[in-house]
């Protein structure tokens, strides 16, 4: 009997249907046992990908990378996890370099036109801004392909979150980015574009959110002093430590979140 022998792209068409298939399972992703055979799975079809034209799995693999998200957010599975997540970004380098900025940009696209619904929208957005970013400039030097998409890829990353502390994430990568670009000098006409479009507003966005958060401790501050001064007081003459244990059940009143700390990482990433 002879065996059955396959060509890679044909084995590649199989495993990409068969793959949005298997993750269109309830839940799949959030059990270990189906993320090892899933890491297998994208370890096999990214090494078929190195070897042939990429180029003609686009549209089908662009399916497989959007099943392929919700490894991005934070399930708990630990190890696992980490695992699926580098895989992913290697299944996305397993593309030749001119395809994966065009991957990454249409990723983006797709969440920001609400095609693709995900959890944790934010938080996949930072991802792929940070491994444009590391793609970016390799080794200490730039990469062509990344770069000839650099100016798209601003114009269609840039999205304004009402909830600062959500976006926190993709608001320092956006940062990070951008501060790469103005470190190596590249581009500066189009980095001073995005200094007006993207970093200056989201400065302003920024710098309002950390005034609300001081109003916001001030006012708490103000109200754990007015209840405390409606505590009635103790007599301490047997149970020397019941003062403790009321004093104690009030900290709940006291704010524990600083913003002189988010400040200050907001900060550190902003370009003047």
């Amino acid at each position: 009997m002879q065996p059955f022998v396959f060509s890679p792209q044909y084995a590649v068409s199989e495993l990409a249907d068969g793959l949005v298939h298997y993750l269109s399972r309830k839940n799949v992703l959030r059990q270990c046992d189906y993320v090892v055979t899933l890491v297998n799975t994208m370890n096999f079809m990214g090494g078929l990908l190195k070897n042939e034209d990429s180029r003609i799995k686009l549209p089908q693999m662009e399916k497989v990378l959007v099943a392929l998200l919700p490894i991005l957010t934070d399930y708990n599975i630990g190890e696992e996890r980490k695992k699926s997540v580098f895989s992913f970004q290697s299944l996305i380098l397993s593309f030749h370099s001119t395809y994966q900025p065009l991957l990454l940009k249409r990723l983006v696209r797709l969440i920001k036109d609400h095609t693709v619904k995900v959890d944790a929208e934010a938080q996949i957005l930072s991802f792929i801004v940070d491994l444009y970013r590391q793609q970016f400039v390799v080794k200490g030097h730039v990469n062509e392909d990344y770069s000839l998409c650099l100016s798209e890829f601003w114009s269609t990353i840039f999205i304004k979150y009402e909830d600062c502390s959500q976006a926190s994430m993709f608001y320092q990568s956006l940062f990070l980015l951008a501060g790469l670009q103005a470190r190596i000098c590249h581009r500066l006409d189009l980095l001073k574009n995005v200094q007006v479009k993207v970093l200056t507003p989201l400065q302003q966005q920024l710098s309002d959110y950390l005034q609300l958060r001081k109003l916001q401790e001030k006012t708490d501050i103000e109200r754990a002093n007015i209840d405390l001064s409606f505590i009635p007081p103790v007599n301490c003459g047997r149970f020397s430590d019941s003062s403790s244990n009321v004093s104690s059940s009030d900290e709940r009143y006291i704010p524990t979140h600083s913003s002189s700390t988010y400040k200050t990482q907001v900060n550190k990433y902003v370009i003047d």
